[in-house]
């Protein structure tokens, strides 16, 4: 985690584990302290497509909503049909991915301090061998592409509009120690 010089007003919350599960016909629940990658797997396992360009993703399915994680030119909200969030007074409401405003590396929830519980996707059946080769593809061009072994808070630049013909921001990661 990475924190500005003058510190955080309020709390920081930081959800680990919970559950995956299909919720119905073409659907996907998962808990937002489930990793992404936790969540690719059981996808692939129950031959469920829709997810698996996310491989090697670092994070959590509420950070990866939040920060509406990206990968070769698809954002992880299109894939998103409701979730469950809690306000900041705790009232827990329903939204439909539609009322989230994502956009490139956001969504509602940083403008609204909202805190999601859990997220349904909108996945459809594939062969699971198909699935892997595209997680597969996708870790190869992580690993070629940023440094996932060493320890790091990410990169600080946000990547330009791809509608926009503008050289996009190189980011050397160093180790934080």
């Amino acid at each position: 985690m990475l924190i500005a010089d003058r510190g955080i007003r309020g709390l920081v919350l930081r959800c680990r584990g919970g559950c995956v599960e299909v919720s119905g016909d073409g659907l996907l629940r998962a808990d937002a302290g489930v990793t992404l990658n936790g969540l690719i797997r059981y996808s692939i396992r129950h031959g469920l497509g829709g997810l698996e360009a996310w491989a090697g993703t670092p994070g959590t399915v509420g950070g990866g909503i939040r920060g509406n994680a990206h990968f070769g030119g698809r954002l992880l909200g299109e894939q998103v049909v409701r979730v469950a969030v809690a306000s900041r007074v705790g009232e827990v409401r329903e939204l439909l991915g539609s009322e989230l405003e994502f956009g490139y590396d956001s969504s509602r929830l940083q403008r609204t301090g909202e805190v999601l519980l859990a997220a349904v996707f909108r996945v459809s059946p594939q062969e699971p061998s198909v699935l892997r080769e595209t997680a597969r593809r996708s870790l190869t061009h992580r690993k070629r592409t940023q440094p996932l072994g060493l320890p790091s808070a990410g990169c600080a630049f946000q990547n330009p509009d791809p509608k926009r013909d503008v050289v996009p921001a190189v980011c050397p990661v160093q180790p934080v120690r």
